[in-house]
């Protein structure tokens, strides 16, 4: 899995992606990842 993030900065009253950064996620912390969002708990919204 790969694990991505992204920063967005607001210019000119648009916003836009400035930068992304991505990370292999090890397979264990996948697994846990995976398992938080299946139950609803996980970061993303």
């Amino acid at each position: 899995m790969i694990f991505t993030t992204y920063v967005m900065v607001h210019e000119h009253g648009e916003g836009r992606i400035a930068h992304i950064h991505t990370s292999e996620m090890p397979n264990e912390t996948a697994g846990q990842f995976a398992a938080k969002l299946c139950h609803g708990q996980g970061p993303l919204h």
